[in-house]
């Protein structure tokens, strides 16, 4: 699977875009056949995040996010290219977050944001 690299920056659930790789239309990108997107998004400790994720229709998206230590703090793994996660984040730091496309035949738009 290729992986891609973006950055979110997160302060006090406000939500800022600084794209790593390419240029950001709005916040939303495309996820390449079998391919991994990630993300690294730096959260303030003590308050609840919710992380949204909505897809173009066209395949299967995972979601998962991952606490400054590597400790998975929430996934979804539905059956659809939309995805919520809330997690509490207990600590302050770089948090990474990974869009799974499991198709191994079509790309998928999508838009991702964090309160």
């Amino acid at each position: 699977m290729r992986t891609r690299i973006m950055a979110l920056t997160v302060l006090a659930g406000v939500l800022g875009v600084v794209p790593a790789t390419k240029a950001w239309d709005g916040g939303v990108t495309v996820v390449r056949p079998g391919t991994i997107d990630i993300l690294t998004a730096t959260v303030v400790a003590d308050h609840w995040v919710t992380l949204g994720l909505v897809g173009d229709g066209d395949t299967d998206l995972d979601l998962y996010v991952y606490d400054p230590f590597g400790r998975l703090v929430g996934f979804d793994e539905g059956a659809t290219d939309d995805c919520l996660i809330r997690f509490y984040a207990r600590y302050t730091g770089t948090y990474t977050i990974k869009v799974v496309n499991r198709s191994k035949l079509f790309s998928n738009r999508f838009a991702i944001a964090i309160d």
